[in-house]
């Protein structure tokens, strides 16, 4: 399963997130962390804010980190990837 199958995933409502994915629970707070993502941040709940149609999260940050793995990136409703040492995102169809 692929990054942009992952985040399809974690965008639909009603089925168990994790369900096959390879994850374990993070360092600091124990949270859930899936293997081979490009950054994470740990956070504890500091708000809730309604938005419209949406809730914004506020979280505090307890523990913060980056590996070398492949950026997914979406925009357009198209997934991409971040060019690494370039500043330039490369979707589908672009030149």
């Amino acid at each position: 399963m692929g990054q942009s199958d992952v985040s399809d995933r974690f965008a639909r409502p009603g089925e168990d997130k994790f369900a096959g994915l390879d994850w374990g629970s993070s360092e600091v707070l124990g949270l859930p962390r899936l293997a081979g993502v490009r950054a994470v941040a740990e956070c504890s709940l500091e708000n809730l804010i309604p938005c419209g149609d949406h809730t914004l999260i506020v979280g505090h940050i307890a523990a913060a980190g980056v590996e070398d793995a492949a950026a997914l990136a979406y925009c357009g409703r198209n997934y991409g990837q971040v060019v690494h040492g370039e500043d330039n995102l490369q979707l589908p169809g672009s030149a």
